[in-house]
Order: structure tokens, then C-alpha cells, then sequence
């Protein structure tokens, strides 16, 4: 389970352009680059990765920074607690 301020944090940073991206071709895919809607689509989604990268780049800073410091003030406790339940991936099992 992960913490609500990791989620949020992983929905804010999460693939917004990529999936943009991916939802374009899917549409494309549907409705054909003759459609009539195509061109506006393409400057919808140009736009949509444009401000995403942006508004993402000058947040990045605080929100990370804000995200530290409630990780700072987590008690060893839950930490651990954390730690226990979250997957292991293969890499990170002892040898």
C-alpha cells in the first residue's frame, strides 16, 4: 500500500504526455489522418505535452521539496511498516 501523498504525487508526475501521445495514435488509428478533427486533435495534444512539460518542470522543485520533508517527519515505525508490506522486486532479494 502506498501512502496518499505518494500517490498523489506519482498521479501528478505520472506519463501525461505519453499518454496523450498514445490516445492520439489510438485515434488516428480509429477516425484516420483525413479526418476532419485530425489537425486540431494534433495541436490539442501538441499543446496538452507542451504545458505538461512545463508546468511539470516548474513544479518539480517545491512539490519535491515538499514531499521530503512530510517523508522527514514519517516515524521509523511507519517506515517500517512501509517497508514490509511494499513488493520486492527480484534485484532487491537477498542473495
Amino acid at each position: 500500500p502506498l501512502r496518499a501523498d505518494t500517490v498523489a504525487l506519482i498521479g501528478w508526475f505520472g506519463p501525461r504526455g505519453l499518454a496523450s501521445v498514445v490516445f492520439l495514435l489510438v485515434a488516428f488509428d480509429q477516425m484516420g489522418p483525413t479526418h476532419p478533427a485530425s489537425v486540431t486533435l494534433v495541436h490539442v495534444v501538441t499543446w496538452t505535452v507542451l504545458v505538461s512539460i512545463f508546468v511539470h518542470g516548474l513544479s518539480a522543485g517545491p512539490i519535491g521539496a515538499l514531499y521530503v520533508r512530510r517523508m522527514a517527519t514519517v516515524s521509523a515505525g511507519t517506515k517500517a511498516w512501509y517497508a514490509a508490506r511494499s513488493p520486492r522486486s527480484p534485484c532487491s532479494a537477498p542473495m
